[in-house]
């Protein structure tokens, strides 16, 4: 893709010009280079509407790429890509340049739709435009002023009437990465209630997120967020039932194993499964949120030494359940809405089956798991 439009730029209507009209004849519908104009049908094709159809090929592409990278472990034989990791970065530079607006230039005499649209070329310029490209601001030197500058434009959009299910989804996603830099600063700074309303309208309206796009990628976010965000317990507040919370449960695994059938076919194996990034914690608003900042693949095992230090046992809410027959699941209850959940790891001590236990609650991105059961209750319950 990028090869071709670098092939463009050898054109004679884009040779004594910048590279503003080959960027507009790729992002505005109504810009046509007369030069180009026989391109409009050539054998009854029209490649200048093609060029023009880039964009939603390009977000597909790099979902999909950059998907694999945080929805599934570093090491999963099935996440291999034919594309190198400084090939990518390449890559997404490119597309940067071409798809992307300067972040600190905004057209004021546009109407309010196209403002909105400038703003997401702004965003996809600074960091991108999916979970994965917002999360790895946080490895970057500057990333935590992107992030802002990108919390600031989504906001803008948000506020507006013009607002798309993909604007909620990088909003959601900024400002978690935010809190997981700094969350002295931003656990204050974050509204829940925001987070709860934007997750709801997300999960609402989430077959938009697919309304350009011929392929229909599947999307894991809405409903990652729907259900930790409104997950039943006492410390936050939730505008679904617990019930509902169950259905999205369910719903969401089976759309994790359509997009990875292979994982769903040949099981868990040890290099092959999906990454934890959340967990359920104490606190209120934000801090009942805690992010794997380091994003280390040792926070899925449960022999981890993550899950002795003090900081770990301090900070992560404990739940209880029980757990069920043959030691893969357990079931929690809450306001006579019983939830399973699939434990990280066969516990295969039959001693324990149908016996009340402790655990922490992670969101893996196929749905909730209990990591660290424990028959021991803790002292902080």
């Amino acid at each position: 893709m990028c090869t071709l439009i670098d092939y463009l730029k050898c054109c004679d209507a884009f040779q004594n010009e910048t590279e503003a009209h080959l960027r507009q004849l790729l992002l505005h519908d109504k810009f046509y280079p007369p030069d180009l104009h026989d391109l409009k049908s050539v054998n009854g094709c029209d490649y200048i509407q093609i060029l023009k159809e880039l964009k939603p090929r390009v977000d597909t592409i790099l979902k999909r790429l950059q998907d694999e990278k945080i929805e599934l472990k570093p090491d999963a034989k099935y996440m291999q890509s034919t594309v190198g990791t400084g090939s990518l970065v390449k890559l997404k530079e490119k597309l940067n340049c071409y798809f992307g607006e300067d972040p600190d230039q905004l057209p004021q005499d546009i109407p309010e739709n196209d403002r909105c649209a400038f703003r997401r070329r702004q965003i996809f310029r600074l960091a991108g435009n999916n979970m994965h490209s917002i999360f790895d601001q946080r490895w970057k030197h500057n990333g935590e002023e992107t992030l802002t500058k990108v919390r600031q434009k989504i906001e803008e959009n948000i506020s507006s009437g013009a607002v798309s299910a993909n604007d909620y989804l990088i909003a959601v996603s900024t400002n978690l990465a935010l809190t997981s830099i700094n969350p002295d600063c931003w656990c204050e700074k974050i509204k829940f209630e925001d987070m709860l309303k934007w997750s709801k309208t997300l999960y609402e309206t989430r077959q938009n997120l697919t309304i350009h796009s011929k392929t229909k990628p599947i999307y894991l976010e809405p409903y990652l967020f729907m259900t930790m965000f409104n997950w039943p317990r006492e410390n936050t507040s939730q505008t679904f039932m617990p019930s509902e919370v169950k259905t999205a449960v369910s719903k969401w695994k089976e759309e994790f194993y359509k997009k990875y059938p292979r994982l769903n076919r040949e099981g868990k194996w040890p290099h092959k499964r999906e990454g934890t990034l959340f967990f359920l914690a104490n606190g209120s608003g934000m801090e009942s949120i805690y992010i794997n900042k380091y994003d280390s693949p040792r926070v899925n095992e449960d022999s981890s030494e993550f899950w002795h230090r003090e900081h770990t046992r301090k900070i992560l809410q404990r739940f209880e359940g029980i757990l069920e027959h043959p030691g893969m699941s357990l079931n929690y209850h809450f306001n006579g809405t019983t939830l399973n959940i699939p434990t990280s790891f066969p516990i295969e001590d039959r001693s324990w089956w149908r016996k009340r236990v402790y655990f922490v609650i992670g969101f893996s991105w196929a749905g909730p798991k209990a990591y660290d059961v424990s028959l021991e209750k803790p002292s902080n319950m």
